[in-house]
Formats: C-alpha cells, structure tokens, sequence
C-alpha cells in the first residue's frame, strides 16, 4: 500500500516561556488567545507522535472515527468494459477521520432532539425502525442527502467524496470487497439472506469484513450517501487529486451496498445514483470530520446515564402457553410372561388442557406418553425414568396452543426480544404457491405478511403491549390464492413488566456527582499525575487508556513504552479553556466543563434488559418461568410378598375395568397394571 505511519503531531517544546492568559473560562462562546512570552531564544526539542492507519478516535457524537491516512489507489473496475465505473484511472487522495460505522439511530436521535436535524421519513413498505429502543445502535435510514448533510455539518464533518470512500473500503489493495480476496458471506457482511426478514443489523456487527484502515460495514448492511453529484462518464474526466464529482447535475451518488443486496452488486468499485430529496429503507451515511475539528474538540457531552450502555442480544426463549396445566400421576408396575418387571404411569388432565402440546420429562430418565385411545385427556407412559420400587418426578409444561394445518408442519415459535421467530418444516412440493403469516393481537388482525411458498422461517414484530392474547398463523395459498388450514400458536396475556431500578452507571472516563446527578469528564490525567497516568513533556499529564480505550478526542500512542491517550489537538490547554464551542443546541455547562446533550435521548438497558416506553424503564428481557407442574409418586414393585407359615396366599391389587374399583387378586395377573401387593 501506497502509504505509511503520518507525522501527524510535531510539538516544538520551547523551555523558558510564560503563557499569558488574556481570556477566562468561557470555552462555549469563544477560544481564548494564550500569547507565548520568550526570555531567551529557545532551543526546539520536536517530540512526534506517529499516528497509525486505522487509529481510533472517540467523537462527542457517541461515535468512533478512525484515521484514513492520504495515499494512492486504482478507482473503478479494471475489469469492466462498460457501465459508469470506467475506465479505472489513478488517484490520489489526502488523509482524513471517517466514522467507522454507520451513523446509527441513536447518534442521528442526539441532532434531531438539538433541533438541528428532522426525524427521517419512514418507508411505507418497511417497518419503521428509527424510533424503537432496541434499533437504537442499527444504522439510521431513509435519510436524504441533505438530512445527511445536515447531520456531518452538526458534528464538524462532512460526507465524503466517492474518492475517499473507495478509498477507505479498499485502499490500494486492488480488491473488490473491503475484507480482501474470499468470497462473501454471511459472517462478513449483512447482505440478502443473511437476516430473515431482510432488515438492518447492529453497526460493527462483522470484524471479519472490516477494510484495510479498520472501517466497519463498508459492504453491506445499508448503502451510504456520498457528497458527489452523479455523472456517467465522470471517470474519464476525473482529476488525479482529491476528485469531488462533477460542477452540479440531478442525481447524487451513493455507495456500499445493503441488507437487500444480491451477492453481484456487493463490489465497492460500484456506483450507484439517486434522486438527492428522496430517501430509502437500506439507505444512510457516515461522515468524515474536518481535521480543524479534530484539533480543537468541542467541550464532552454531559451525561445523565441512568443505563448502562451496552448491546443488547436477545435471548430465544420459548413463547409462553395461555394455562398451567393441571394433572393426577398414577404409576403402575407391571410383568412379562418370563417375570421381567416393567413401570408405566397413567396422567389424567384437566379437560380444558391441550394433551398434544405438553412437553412431558422426568429427570429420572426418558419418558414417552401417548394419548390413551379409550379415555379423553390421558397419557399413558413408558420408559426408563418408571423403575417399580422407585420414586419418580413427572414434569408437564405446556407449550402453546397449536393446530397442525395440511401443508404447514412442524411449526415453532420462540420469542427473541420483542420479536417472534418462527419456523416450519419445508411444504410438499406443490402445495403452497405463498405462504402467509398473519399476526393477531387480543382478537384483532395486526399485521400479515406474504412469503415465497418454499419459505421456512421468518422473524416477526410482536404483539405491542399490553394485550390480553397473541396469536400467529401460517397459512399455505394456493394458485388461486385460496387459503389452506392454518398452523397457529397462541399466547396468553403479557403481564406489564416492572421497571427494574438501575444504579447510574458513568462511561468511561465519565464520574458520576450525586449531587448534580450527572456523569462529569473527568479523566483522571487532567487532574491528578499518579501512575498509571504519565507526564509527557509540553503536555502535562496524560490518562493511560482504560480498559483499552482513550477519552473522546484523544488517541493511543506510546511515550517512553508506557501507553499514553494523546489528544488529538495537541497539547491541551490551562484548565481545559482551549476548546471549541458546543455543537449547535448544545449548551456550555461551566460548572462541569461539558455540553449539556437534549434530555430526550433513547436509553439503553444493561445486558438482559430492554428499554419498554410502556413503563419509561428497563424490564428483564426474561419471560416468565414456563408452565409447568411438577408432581412426584411412587412406582409400586409389582414382586408378590413372601409369607412363612400360612396366612393365606397373597396377590396384586388391580383395577377392575368396568366398575373402576380396586380388587385383590390372586395370583397376581400377567400383563396388567397392579398397584402393590395384596391378601384377599
């Protein structure tokens, strides 16, 4: 690759000088001048800090930019014979900060509550993800160009050319997808396929796919907007250095490709256009902040976390029946012709229970049960866990309420946060044209989709709450569209969860004040010198990084092999006065020396919670236990008892069929069910 380490920071270190501060602390209006006063011509002493491809930086936006150093590359394919990415040619492009994800719903949430930005507008023909807490780290969409625009100028940056995208995405590899030479699949990328329902996933979901400068989702996932105007034939016109697109034209360029992608449009030598006022579902951005800002960082955001934030996984857990079924357990010990002693049980249940979806165990061994032919709602069951003369433990759970449809078998469901996945067994060929999943909350029709007849498994939105049942149907249509039988399941009704109390948790770098109630920056180098922080000449003391990471505005680097965070700027400036003014609907806070961020921001949830709007509050993402009855007995040994001397001979206790009363008979019948022994 065409390029190397940058000598990014260069400070000269002039001994015998005294700063005169001519302003006071008033770093949200305006950057206070500090005049250096020399008593004797210094020597310089230069101290560098190389500054490696890829190094990550934290922004105030909530994001990471990592650095992109300048170089030379071969735009365009060189393989193509037509299309508007001919002919490749060479360029030459200079270093800048980019987003190494997607700018996400969260951090595109912070500009629209400044009132800087507008809510992006929602595709009718995909579900609206901007607003709901569990979306909040998948990448904004259905933005415009100009929404897009106005977001980079709100944090200092800009979007970037096509040049620097392609840049970022491939470098000088020659390659055709960010990651290199293997082909693409799902553990790279998020493309059409790789999610059921053909949505989004978290940004910085595939360290597989990064590119050579460590950016995240540059194939894949959703397009970006570039700042180019579109132009067919540009590239045979494009300049060598630093090219932006043509004068002016209709459409503008966007790059990347999406969830929605096929596998041959995933090349990032490919150009796409659009109409710049319009917006669409697999479409977002990121951008590149301007050095100048770099150099001189706003004030940090003040933060009020009451969450931890952390990314939420949801958990598959099994939906929840709608009864806890009830039954009686009758264990039975029984022999063969050659004496061989056998244990079954008989379970009776209630009659509102569905017998044919229970799940029934035994941590004694297997059980198999089987609806007893003669007498409704009865299992008889056999295996390893029925021992005649042990105790045995019978577990019964119910399962939800399910009806087998002629074409849809096997189906399942399990509950994925506020989602719903479910899965059937591929139908017999010929019988489902479409497939269509309808969901019903609290007996009214929800929402319905339409699937391709070999389809056999899609993740759906749950019922909102609160509801009092839930309950979704796959269902085959025919050539005529006519509907088969429906397969279903049903739920009972969600209790509202309680908000669970969280304890303010700060991030990094960030002390909470209880008595302000907010998380103050505070790293720990700009008040105190004490190990591990470091004293680096002209700079005062620097935090070592935590956990491995740097505050925002600052990188890694090493002084004197111990690892030091260096702010980007430079050397800071006395009692943190040198900082630019906040952001735009930012307010300076002078006490905390941070810009206070709007107050209606989407939370986030410590692992194993999700934010639920109903209650204002985190709630366990955890369902309630399942339906299940434990009830324990005995199984009877079946071996007649022994008595010495007379007494009479002694048989098996047995239950007459046809009156249903308990006999004694004697000897003990062959082959039928016996409850102990007995003396007539």
């Amino acid at each position: 690759m065409k390029h190397g380490f940058s000598k990014h920071l260069i400070l000269q270190i002039l001994p015998p000088v005294v700063l005169l501060m001519l302003t006071t602390c008033k770093p949200a209006t305006q950057v206070p001048t500090q005049v250096p006063i020399q008593t004797s011509e210094p020597t310089p002493t230069v101290v560098e800090f190389e500054l490696p491809d890829g190094t990550p930086l934290g922004w105030w936006d909530g994001s990471t930019i990592v650095y992109v150093p300048g170089g030379e590359f071969v735009m365009g394919d060189p393989k193509a014979v037509e299309g508007d990415n001919i002919p490749a040619h060479t360029v030459r492009v200079g270093g800048f900060w980019i987003h190494q994800i997607e700018v996400t719903n969260r951090m595109y949430a912070q500009c629209v509550a400044a009132g800087v930005c507008q809510p992006p507008t929602p595709d009718p023909n995909y579900p609206n993800h901007y607003p709901k807490a569990e979306y909040a780290d998948h990448p904004v969409a259905s933005v415009t160009w100009q929404q897009a625009v106005d977001y980079c100028t709100w944090i200092d940056g800009r979007l970037p050319s096509e040049a620097e995208w392609e840049w970022a995405a491939r470098g000088s590899t020659g390659e055709f997808y960010p990651w290199g030479k293997q082909d693409p699949n799902c553990s790279r990328l998020n493309f059409l396929g790789c999610t059921l329902l053909g949505t989004t996933d978290r940004v910085g979901s595939f360290p597989l796919g990064l590119s050579p400068f460590n950016v995240a989702d540059m194939a894949g996932n959703i397009n970006e907007w570039v700042n180019d105007w579109y132009g067919k034939d540009y590239y045979a016109a494009s300049p060598a250095e630093n090219p932006t697109g043509p004068a002016s034209g209709e459409f503008r360029v966007f790059r990347s490709s999406s969830f929605r992608s096929k596998a041959d449009s995933l090349p990032v030598t490919l150009r796409f256009h659009q109409d710049p006022k319009t917006g669409q579902a697999d479409l977002g951005f990121r951008c590149i902040v301007n050095g100048e800002a770099v150099a001189n960082p706003p004030p940090p955001v003040c933060t009020t976390l009451s969450f931890v934030p952390v990314p939420r996984q949801p958990p598959q857990v099994p939906l929840q029946a709608s009864k806890l079924p009830s039954f009686s357990l009758d264990a039975y010990c029984n022999l063969l012709a050659d004496g061989t002693k056998y244990g079954t049980a008989m379970l009776k249940f209630d009659p509102d229970t569905d017998i044919y979806n229970l799940e029934v165990t035994s941590p004694q061994g297997t059980l198999d049960c089987l609806p007893d032919a003669n007498h409704p709602q009865t299992l008889n069951c056999s295996g390893s866990a029925l021992q005649p003369g042990k105790s045995v433990t019978v577990k019964a759970c119910a399962s939800l309420l399910q009806t087998s449809g002629t074409c849809i078998n096997g189906l399942t469901a399990t509950q994925e946060g506020n989602h719903i996945r479910l899965k059937w067994n591929e139908p017999p060929q010929g019988c489902c044209n479409k497939i269509q999943v309808q969901l019903q909350c609290s007996g009214a029709a929800q929402s319905s989709v339409t699937l391709p007849g070999t389809q056999t498994e899609i993740v759906i939105d749950g019922c909102p709450q609160p509801f009092n049942s839930q309950k979704v149907c796959v269902t085959c249509l025919d050539q005529d569209n006519k509907p088969g039988e429906p397969a279903c399941y049903e739920t009972a009704v969600q209790p509202t969860p309680t908000a669970v109390p969280i304890l303010p948790t700060c991030p990094i770098f960030y002390k909470y004040n209880s008595l302000t109630k907010m998380c103050e920056y505070r790293p720990g180098g700009l008040v105190a010198c004490d190990p591990p922080d470091v004293v680096v000449p002209g700079y005062g003391c620097l935090p070592a990084p935590q956990s491995g990471n740097c505050p925002d505005g600052y990188y890694e680097a090493s002084y004197k092999n111990l690892p030091v965070c260096v702010p980007a700027s430079g050397p800071k400036c006395k009692d943190s006065v040198c900082m630019a003014p906040c952001p735009k609907g930012l307010i300076f806070n002078e006490t905390n020396l941070c810009c206070e961020n709007p107050p209606a921001m989407t939370p986030v949830c410590p692992a194993g919670y999700a934010f639920d709007p109903a209650v204002d509050g985190c709630v366990s993402e955890n369902p309630a236990p399942p339906l299940c009855t434990v009830l324990e007995g005995m199984v009877p040994d079946c071996t007649p008892e022994q008595h010495d001397g007379g007494g009479g001979p002694t048989g098996c206790i047995v239950i007459n069929p046809a009156s249903g009363a308990k006999e004694c008979k004697v000897p003990c019948p062959v082959g039928v069910a016996n409850l102990g022994s007995c003396k007539p």
